[in-house]
């Protein structure tokens, strides 16, 4: 392909409507200095001084994708808890529709952490919980897409 053929595709993407269905996470930046060496394990004790927040997983994609086009919706399932609500959240900040997230009491919405102090990092994810039928009741609030 040419560069002009490029250019006539990225012209056209800016009018499509895009959704991404995926696994939806949130990404936690946790940011400071490593003050000592814990006695417990010869791991560094790190003293938290900023936080950042970002879309993960499938939800990332959506903000990667908002870039290109104002129609970018994203469909998945989040936690009804307090990091489910921050994702949300940021979704909507970035312009980004979310009628196809399902956030379910009995599930937790998972968080990939990383850490920084000074040289030393390190990541932990929590694993969120699979509830019986929650495709099921996915697969309901899905049709939302096809009915728009």
């Amino acid at each position: 392909m040419e560069g002009l053929q490029y250019e006539r595709i990225a012209e056209r993407f800016a009018a499509q409507r895009i959704l991404v269905a995926g696994d939806l996470m949130l990404d936690e930046f946790l940011w400071g200095k490593v003050s000592r060496i814990s006695p417990e394990a010869p791991v560094p004790v790190v003293d938290v001084t900023a936080e950042s927040y970002y879309p993960g997983g499938a939800a990332n994609v959506a903000r990667n994708i908002r870039e290109f086009t104002a129609h970018a919706s994203v469909m998945g399932m989040a936690g009804a808890d307090p990091y489910g609500d921050r994702l949300v959240s940021l979704l909507h900040g970035s312009g980004i529709e979310t009628t196809g997230v399902l956030q379910h009491a009995s599930s937790f919405t998972t968080v990939k952490t990383r850490w920084s102090g000074w040289i030393e990092s390190g990541t932990r994810r929590r694993q969120r919980s699979r509830p019986s039928g929650r495709w099921r009741i996915w697969h309901r609030r899905s049709r939302w897409w096809t009915q728009s």
